[in-house]
Order: structure tokens, then sequence, then C-alpha cells
């Protein structure tokens, strides 16, 4: 960019100027400060300006996202009461026999589809999969929703079902906004002023059922925005503080040119002006200009570690708010399966531990001090850190797989969870980066137990590490082999690794992959983990849990043991109750879960109340919770992590 002679012209006026004499060079210096005040202030409303705007149309994306939101709610709520439906054997039944069979038990379906809300759901039919009627029921509109109804043996499963037939509810439009106010009380059914159409984003599953096809026609509705003026009020104080401050610093600037350095230079200048001989001042005025400068040079070498620290701290502090609130927003997000709950709090709890280092470590206390050493099972971690990273490298062509024994899902062992999930973190990454050039890369991370000692290794089929370099990695005399490494990989996981009273080893050549072989000493199992079930055809077990899924798990499981065990399902607290209170309490072997999604009871609730000579279970994702443990403990209660629903061993007694 050019600058014209008459804006070179300008510039100079203002920010160099005539300096004469040092009176003048004072005035001047105001001048400039009072200047960039000014720009600083015009400056800071342009970018408010700026952001409110944006803030006004971030509100209006907003109200689309919430309106959308409690649809989607509304609608898995209704899948609820549809699950319940299809699961029923007499509608199974149906489903499978023949055209004169159905004909006469129609109305008994009918019957069961008559606890539907009516003012919501207007007609329902259902065709199998060559498009043959086989239920109808109301009257359809242009207004429904097509879901899959697939089946495992006689229960509902989505995931591993067989999909042979097909669900169409038929919403009534003018009843719609009614039930979606009693979710978000904001969603109103609009007047002829307020009407607003809005379109809603068709939903990819309804609850738990995987939706086919949507007819959703655009829809009147009015919501309720709240005003936005404590924003404007924020943004003026924060506009008046950076006045208040401007004008301060400028008050003190001009105080410190005085003293340190205007007011020196002026005596001086007057003693040779008029030829007098020195006063014995000018020694001390050299002196404070000395000083001046050192303390320029002390503070130029210290502000960026003061500047990071503070940086770090408050990113921390930012980081921690929203997290909570994070973990707040996944206990009322019933919708989202159970699977897809644990992987996000997981992750939200790893970030809020990520925080907690940071102010760790801006008070001066390491990260890896002894108080964070504690017991862990290792097998969540490993799992949850491979759920991440196929999320974070899914756009790669690469396969991300666990190996992990039936000894090493029940390990245990003393670590501090977040070095160690960072450890295998980075250990992954190294392996990813290594992939380049590979028509499919494969890394595999394995956990296993040998004569009482773990066994994790890290292993790709990526481009290996030369001789020369692994012995520079494991001496830590390298930090990173990447252009823009971090220091955090091999030479960081040795150095974890053998405080943790373990070692390892590094097996890689160019060209074919590279492992990192670790091992860690394990610890006894606590009391609380129940590793082993055992069953029996003569006593009852029951299941309490929400969710659909982790029944059909517990019916797969003891399938494979046996045909003849007496299974009785319940999904929430009060059906089990009200079965339990008519049962042989002595004779009931129970597993039910932690949380009950929409129950006032959480399941260690309910197995606190009972008497029974067999220890109850307790399946949860939960189980590092210490309060939870000294419940259990306290109670006689075993528990199971639900990660290992499928690899503890059951038998038949």
């Amino acid at each position: 960019m050019t600058i014209t002679p008459k804006i070179k012209e300008v510039l100079n006026r203002i920010f160099i100027g005539q300096v004469k004499d040092l009176n003048s060079f004072k005035k001047h210096i105001a001048k400039v400060l009072y200047t960039l005040s000014i720009g600083s202030l015009l400056f800071t409303i342009i970018i408010f300006s700026i952001t409110y705007a944006l803030f006004v149309a971030k509100e209006k994306t907003t109200v689309v996202e919430l309106i959308n939101n409690a649809n989607s709610l509304l609608q898995s709520n209704l899948s609820e009461q549809v699950s319940i439906i299809a699961n029923n054997q007499d509608f199974v039944s149906y489903l499978r026999s023949g055209i004169v069979s159905r004909q006469d038990n129609y109305s008994e379906i009918a019957w069961l589809f008559s606890s539907l809300d009516s003012k919501l759901i207007s007609g329902v039919s259902i065709v199998d999969k060559s498009g043959n009627a086989i239920f109808e029921s109301g009257h359809p509109t242009n207004f429904s929703s097509t879901v899959a109804l697939c089946y495992m043996g006689n229960r509902i499963n989505s995931i591993y079902g067989i999909c042979n037939y097909q669900m169409t509810l038929y919403f009534d439009q003018k009843n719609y906004p009614a039930r979606l106010n009693k979710i978000n009380h904001n969603i109103k059914a609009c007047t002829d002023k307020e009407c607003k159409i809005y379109d809603l984003s068709p939903n990819e599953k309804m609850g738990s059922f995987p939706v086919i096809a949507t007819n959703t026609p655009k829809i009147l509705l009015h919501y309720n925005e709240s005003p936005s003026y404590q924003w404007l009020i924020l943004i003026s104080v924060f506009i008046l503080l950076v006045l208040v401050m401007t004008l301060v610093s400028l008050k003190i600037v001009r105080r410190i040119v005085d003293k340190h350095l205007a007011d020196p230079i002026h005596e001086i200048q007057k003693s040779i002006k008029i030829g007098n001989r020195p006063n014995g001042n000018e020694r001390e005025y050299l002196t404070e200009l000395s000083y001046l400068l050192k303390t320029l040079n002390t503070y130029q070498d210290q502000r960026l570690d003061i500047e990071l620290g503070k940086r770090a701290a408050q990113v921390a502090h930012d980081i921690r708010s929203p997290v909570a609130a994070l973990n707040i927003c996944l206990k009322m997000l019933p919708q989202v399966p159970e699977e897809q709950r644990i992987l996000m709090r997981n992750a939200a709890n790893r970030i809020n531990d990520i925080a907690n280092n940071l102010l760790l470590q801006h008070k001066g206390k390491g990260s890896n001090s002894s108080d964070a050493l504690n017991t862990w099972l290792l097998s969540p971690l490993v799992e949850t850190l491979i759920s991440e990273k196929r999320v974070t490298f899914g756009d790669k062509n690469l396969s991300i797989e666990p190996e992990i024994t039936q000894q090493g899902f029940f390990t245990f062992s003393e670590f501090n969870p977040t070095e160690m999930k960072r450890l295998l973190s980075n250990l992954i990454n190294n392996s990813v980066e290594a992939m380049s050039g590979h028509q499919q890369g494969v890394i595999k991370l394995s956990l296993d137990v040998i004569h009482e000692k773990i066994h994790l290794a890290v292993s790709d089929n990526g481009s290996g590490i030369s001789p020369e370099v692994q012995e520079k990695i494991l001496a830590n005399t390298l930090e990173s082999t990447k252009e823009k490494g971090n220091g955090l990989g091999l030479s960081h996981a040795k150095k974890t690794i053998e405080a943790l009273g373990g070692n390892i080893k590094l097996v890689s050549s160019l060209g074919h992959g590279t492992q990192v072989l670790m091992t860690l000493p394990s610890v006894k199992p606590p009391s609380w983990l129940i590793s082993n079930i055992e069953v029996s055809p003569s006593t009852p077990i029951a299941i309490l849990d929400d969710d659909p899924s982790v029944h059909g798990a517990w019916d797969n499981r003891l399938d494979e043991v046996s045909k003849n065990l007496a299974i009785h399902h319940f999904y929430n607290s009060s059906d089990f109750m009200t079965w339990y209170e008519k049962q042989s309490k002595s004779r009931i072997q129970i597993f039910s879960d932690y949380e009950l999604l929409g129950d006032s009871l959480t399941g260690l609730d309910v197995l606190e109340k009972l008497k029974l000579s067999q220890p109850p279970v307790l399946v949860t994702s939960h189980y590092e919770n210490k309060e939870i443990i000294e419940r259990c403990e306290k109670n006689r209660i075993k528990l199971l992590p639900k990660n290992l629903l499928a690899h503890v061993l059951i038998q038949v007694v």
C-alpha cells in the first residue's frame, strides 16, 4: 500500500512533529497519547456494533435450534410409548401371523395403540417389507414419520435386528404446537400477529427407532424470545471502563515521563545552556535513567512467561464453567443413547482434568504429584480413548482397534488417569502421523495381564523409526521427530511409565511399522468388583434398566449359558417394586442400572431398600464414584462396570 505525500505529511505532524525543545516534546507525547485514546474508543465502538449485529443473527438461529430440539425430544418421548407397544408379545405375534389371525386379533392391537396420545397421533399404519398393509388405524395426514421395526427374536433391536416392518405415525398438525409447548414453554401456537413459519428439521432417529421417511410441513409457531438488554448494559460498562482506563493510563504515563525522563534531561540541558557548574544532581538523574533502562530490560525478559501463565490460568478458569454446564445438560438428554452419553461425559471429564492441571501448574504444583495417583480400572480408559480417536480421525483411511483379553478387561493398576490417557493419546497420534503414503493404516492398542504384570502396547504399520532416532528418543536427547512436535511423545511415555514402576520398549524398523511395548504392575481388584456371575434356573432374574438395548444385551449374555432362565425386565423403579413385593424375596437375583432417566429414584436407591440373601449387582458406568462405592460396600451390593457386561464370566450352577 502506497502513502500519498499529503497523508504522509499529516501522519508526520501527528506522530513525529517538530520538537524544538523539551516542553514541545512533552506536549507532543500528550498529543500522541490523546490521539491513540480516541482511536481506541472509536475502534471499540465499531467492534461493539459488529458484535451486536452478529449476536442478533445468532439469536435467530438459536430459536430454530431450540424448536428443533423440542421437536426431537417430543418424538423421543413418543418413541418410549411406541417401544412398549412394539415389545408387547401379542403385538409381535400379530405382526408374524396370517391374515385371518390378524383379523381376529385386530381389536386387541387397536386397544394397544389407544394408549398413544390421540390429540397428537391421528393415525397409525404398518406395512411389511413387500408393502402389504398389516394394520391401519385412524386417518392419515400430510404430517408423518415412518420408522423401521427391527426385531432380534421377540425384542426390538435397531442395531442387530431384522427390519421386516415399517410403521407410519400420522401427527395432528393443529395440536402439535401444544405438545411442543409442554417441553419448551416459550413455544406457543401463534396468532395472526405473532405467526412465523418454521421448517422442522427431519430426525434421523425417533428415540431408538431408525426413521426411514419424514413428511414435515411448514408449521406456524411463536417463540417468546428473551430481550438482550443485559448484553447492551454489559458492553456499555466495558466501553466506559476502557475510556476510564485510557485516561488514567494517560495521566500515569505523563507522570512517569516527567519524573524519569523529561525532568532529568531538562535540568542537565539547563545547566549546560547557562554555563553553570554541575550542581551535584546530575549523577542522581543519570542513575534514574540507568535504573529505568535496567527495569525495561528485565520486564522484557519476564513479560512472556508472566503473560503465558496468566493466560493459561484464565483459559483453565473459562473451560471449567462450560464443562460443568455440559455435564448437567447430558443428564437432561434422554434421547441420546447411553453409550453416546458415556462417551460425551468422559470427553467432558477429560477436558475438566486438563483445566485442573493448568490451574495446578499456574499455582506451582505439578500434575504428576503422588496425590494424583490412585487405583483405576484400565480397560474403560483404553476403550474410551479408542472411541475418541475414531471420531477424531474418522476422515482418514485407517482403523484404530483395541485388543483386550479377558484378564485385561478386569485388571486394575495405580496411575494418574489424566496422565495415562494423555500418554496413550500421544502414542496413537504418533502412529497416525506415521501413516502417510500407506493405503490402509492399522493402529492397535492391546491390553493383557501375564504373571501379574499388565502389558500395554501401541502398534502400527506405519513408516517406522530408524535405530539412530530410537536411541535418541529413549535417551531423551531428541524432543520430537516432527516438524512441529511438542516433545510429548515416546520420551515422555518412557519417563511416565518408569515413574509408575514399569518399563517401556520400542520395536521398530523403517518401512515395517512400530510397536511401543509397556509393562505396569497390576494391583488386586477391589472387593466391590464382581467378575464371575452365577445363575440358576430356579432363581428368578430381574433386570432394571431404562435402556432397551441393555435389556437386549442381558438376554444375549444369559441365553449363551442357558435357555431355561426366568428373566424379568423392568424399565422403571415403580414397575419393579410392584413385581418385587409379590416375590419370595430371598430367591431373586437382581441386576440394576444406576441412572434411571425420568425416575425419581436411582437404581442404587432401589437396591438399598431390598433385603436379599444374595447380594444384588449395580451395573453402571459410575463405578468410579467414591460415594457410590461406599454405599455399595455398606449395603453388600456388588458393582459391575457397564462396559464389562459383554465380558463378565457367567456360569450356571
